[in-house]
């Protein structure tokens, strides 16, 4: 667990904030590259560091306790505990293309198939 202090959020304020927010018309295109100051979210960010941090210690705990599992069941097996069942295993299937393979012997089809999409994501330092 982190020996981080959890930081207080109003959450009540945060609610009201985003709500105002939301009748707000929408913030102006701004180029990539534009900064922005932020100043005003400095406990939210706070507070979200705080929140990234135990997630990432929570993954790595529920890891371990899912491969500890694993270890102690063969493939196709059903956990009990107490007669009850807590866990089984689940076969699934997924298919692959070969892009570079498709690419390289059919351009053609390549080109008509194979599309891309690109997306934004808000990623926090």
């Amino acid at each position: 667990m982190s020996t981080k202090k959890a930081i207080n959020l109003d959450l009540d304020a945060l609610d009201a904030q985003i709500e105002k927010r939301a009748q707000e018309p929408d913030l102006p295109y701004l180029p990539a590259g534009t900064t922005v100051d932020l100043s005003k979210l400095e406990k939210m960010h706070q507070e979200l560091q705080h929140l990234l941090l135990e997630e990432k210690e929570l993954k790595a705990k529920k890891k371990r306790i899912t491969d500890r599992f694993k270890d102690l069941m063969p493939k196709g097996a059903t956990g009990l505990i107490h007669g009850t069942e807590v866990a089984f295993w689940k076969e699934s299937a997924s298919r692959a293309v070969d892009y570079k393979l498709l690419e390289e012997e059919y351009p053609d089809i390549y080109m008509r198939v194979v599309s891309i999409r690109k997306s934004n994501s808000l990623k926090f330092t």
